[in-house]
């Protein structure tokens, strides 16, 4: 008998923090500007407008907290020198109708919204940007996330955490190759097919892949 009453106050008290948990959880989206970043790309495309081909970043964030009137993203990143600051404002995309804009609004709680970069919609001054990141570690790259003008969420681009991640990664990519897993499935309904890509996971990844295609390319486009 005393044992029962033991694990009905365990079951009690572990049924009140979930209830204190999830209070507080809701508590908090409902206070706060909550982002999540939900995946990222990066990748080479062609269209029947640009026949030569352009690049694409794309970085898709969720919004789990209040809703964003006016939500911007900027790319940027300090000099070689350790002086001044440059940014690049990344576009919105409207995923059905493939159109680009400076910001997203009216972004509501449970919206997942694109943004990014083209090459054939920078200009000359962007070329400029992209021609100066170098080492985004050193240049300590980082998006900052605004809404109506005010600042919102910081995150940083090429960290320990992402650095550690992706050599934990690379093997396991390795192997999917090898084996044809996952995004490399032959039989693209597999469930093997939902397993994400490292870009997908790594936003620094993502970011560096498309610097390093732009800069091949802008010097063309801005002729």
């Amino acid at each position: 008998m005393q044992q029962l009453t033991n694990i009905t106050a365990i079951l009690s008290s572990i049924t009140s923090l979930v209830a204190l948990w999830i209070a507080w959880d809701w508590r908090r989206k409902a206070t706060r500007h909550i982002l999540k970043l939900v995946r990222s790309e990066s990748h080479y495309a062609r269209s029947i407008e640009h026949p030569d081909g352009f690049r694409e970043l794309s970085i898709f964030f969720k919004n789990l907290g209040l809703p964003l009137p006016e939500m911007s993203v900027v790319l940027g990143y300090q000099g070689e020198d350790g002086y001044g600051w440059w940014s690049v404002p990344l576009k919105a995309i409207n995923i059905a109708k493939n159109v680009s804009s400076p910001d997203a609004s009216n972004v509501a709680t449970g919206t997942v919204v694109q943004f990014g970069l083209r090459t054939y919609e920078m200009s000359k001054e962007d070329s400029i940007f992209i021609r100066y990141l170098k080492d985004m570690r050193k240049q300590k790259a980082q998006l900052g996330i605004y809404c109506s003008g005010y600042f919102v969420r910081r995150i940083r681009l090429e960290t320990w955490r992402a650095r550690f991640g992706r050599a934990v990664r690379s093997p396991f990519f390795m192997f999917m190759k090898l084996f044809r897993f996952g995004a490399f499935a032959k039989n693209q309904k597999s469930w093997r097919a939902r397993v994400r890509s490292n870009f997908s996971l790594d936003v620094s990844c993502a970011v560096n892949d498309f610097i390093l295609g732009a800069q091949k390319m802008m010097p063309h486009q801005s002729e």
